[in-house]
């Protein structure tokens, strides 16, 4: 195979930016199949790709049975990925989704389940564990310049509620709470989760790669159901958990989509080890800070401070000409640079379907825990072993209790919710 052949499906903003600026850039993939339902969105996928009216499809099920791929990009909202990625592995597709890819527990296992029975690869899209301060920190702790990492923590604060709470289906276009009042065929929109901290690919992607660890425990805490800043009484403001990995670090996660605040960054990090400590910009105009311990600490002869680092810490590591055109830093093009190296070249994939689900689930798992004050609970493993051989279902889809009182699954709409108690 010289060339992979690429199909999409979801025909947002988003698919169609990774799509022209980074899939059609480059020499790996030719792009052969889009499909997108609603017919204003087609039109635009169209006119962005180029592509010709019989290699676009408004029903996913044709497209599959029609139009020859190996590889299909899904990019919809995260309730309805599953099931794409899922019918495609079953069809003999590999499968690159984007974050997050669901936020259901029983999503996570029926992917990973998924990929064990067809042998197909499957990769989540997440591009920020390719940064510099990721691919630096990463090496640090591999070769023991953090010492024990004690403590790690990431946040995501990133206010869209005011231009995507809704979508309209009439129009083919996102909408805000005020653009939606009297619209009835406005209707809430799943990139905007009841629970803000499942969406937090972002931050434990890049940190379990810089730790080479996996979530076992988690707690969280919550605002509590009602926006304080919009008129929105099914948006929760801000929730943040406490985890602890396998290995004993413990990892605080921040995540808020209605927070009014700075646009950039909109990620932070820290990792605190025995040895050193970092930490990523807070601000456009600040710099990262590096602190190793030196061989004196005990005597406090001389003043203990942070190194700037100045670099851009966002960026990927070697900034190519595809970086320029991707979005998020010029990331954007490295997932896929990743699976067709995996491909055509024999590299190890960054982020499979195991990756991808412990990436996926501790956000899921906290946002359980929010709803019973904070109860701890346990996060599945995914990886086989001697409790369940690859392709058997596991004993249990739900997540336990730490105390093995309560066992569930995620609450996906305020109307949904059961016990609630945040």
């Amino acid at each position: 195979m010289d060339r992979i052949r690429i199909a999409v499906v979801g025909g947002g903003n988003r698919g169609i930016s990774v799509t022209t600026n980074a899939i059609q850039r480059m020499e790996e993939f030719e792009l052969v199949g889009y499909c997108e339902r609603h017919p204003v969105r087609l039109r635009q996928v169209r006119e962005a790709t180029g592509l010709p009216e019989g290699r676009l499809y408004a029903d996913f099920g044709r497209m599959l049975a029609e139009c020859d791929f190996d590889a299909l990009y899904v990019v919809t909202e995260p309730l309805k990925q599953t099931a794409l990625c899922v019918q495609a592995m079953e069809a003999g597709k590999d499968v690159l989704c984007d974050v997050p890819v669901s936020y259901r527990l029983s999503d996570c296992w029926d992917l990973v389940l998924a990929a064990e029975r067809t042998g197909r690869r499957f990769q989540m899209v997440e591009q920020l564990r390719y940064s510099t301060f990721v691919e630096e920190a990463a090496r640090m702790r591999a070769a023991g310049e953090f010492g024990d990492v004690l403590y790690a923590e990431g946040q995501y604060i990133h206010n869209v509620a005011y231009t995507r709470t809704y979508w309209d289906e009439d129009r083919g276009v996102y909408c805000s709470e005020a653009e939606a009042r009297g619209r009835p065929h406005c209707t809430r929109e799943d990139r905007i989760p009841l629970h803000p901290i499942v969406y937090d690919p972002h931050e434990m992607s890049p940190l379990l790669r810089i730790l080479g660890d996996r979530v076992a425990t988690v707690t969280c805490l919550g605002t509590g159901l009602g926006s304080r800043v919009y008129p929105a009484d099914d948006l929760i403001d801000l929730e943040t958990a406490l985890m602890r990995t396998e290995k004993g670090t413990v990892l605080r996660i921040l995540n808020s989509f209605t927070l009014p605040y700075p646009a950039a960054p909109a990620h932070w990090y820290q990792i605190l080890g025995t040895k050193a400590s970092f930490e990523t910009p807070r601000a456009d105009w600040d710099a990262g800070r590096l602190w190793r311990k030196p061989d004196d600490y005990e005597s406090f002869a001389r003043r203990q401070d942070f190194e700037r680092v100045g670099r851009d810490l966002w960026a990927p590591p070697i900034v190519t000409e595809l970086a320029k055109h991707s979005s998020h830093f010029g990331l954007d093009y490295l997932p896929f640079q990743n699976y067709a190296d995996a491909v055509l070249r024999g590299a190890a994939m960054q982020l499979d379907v195991y990756g991808a689900a412990e990436a996926t689930a501790p956000g899921i798992v906290a946002s359980i825990s929010a709803e019973h004050e904070g109860t701890p609970f346990r996060v599945p493993g995914f990886r086989p072993g001697p409790e369940r051989k690859a392709g058997e279902e596991p004993a249990s889809r739900l997540a336990r209790s730490v105390d093995g009182r309560i066992e569930r699954e995620a609450t996906l709409r305020v109307r949904d919710r059961e016990a609630f108690h945040a």
